[in-house]
């Protein structure tokens, strides 16, 4: 994304962002990870199983993602109980690779 205007890169990442959710929520989704409104997280793992570029084409975005899941105090929540999200090694939680085990 190479754009001179600031409010340019935010709406597009905010777009990716609504085709990540729409992609993992839809109930139709080939990638759907939400069932009666509660995560899988088996379905997360067949995510973190697939190859990241591969991933980023399925899910239809460009940019690097992270999915990872909070709490309702806020709190990043292991994955499977060993990582805490899917999606690109460039970005971090609390100083821990997206999807480093």
């Amino acid at each position: 994304m190479l754009y001179s205007n600031p409010t340019n890169i935010v709406k597009e990442l905010k777009d990716e962002a609504s085709t990540v959710i729409k992609q993992v929520a839809a109930e139709d989704a080939n990638l759907k990870i939400v069932d009666n409104s509660e995560i899988n997280e088996s379905r997360i793992g067949h995510l973190k199983n697939i190859d990241y570029e591969q991933l980023k084409r399925l899910l239809r975005v460009d940019s690097d993602f992270c999915i990872y899941i909070e709490d309702e105090n806020g709190n990043i929540m292991l994955i499977n109980d060993s990582y805490k999200g899917v999606g690109g090694p460039i970005i971090e939680i609390s100083g821990t690779p997206c999807s480093q085990t």
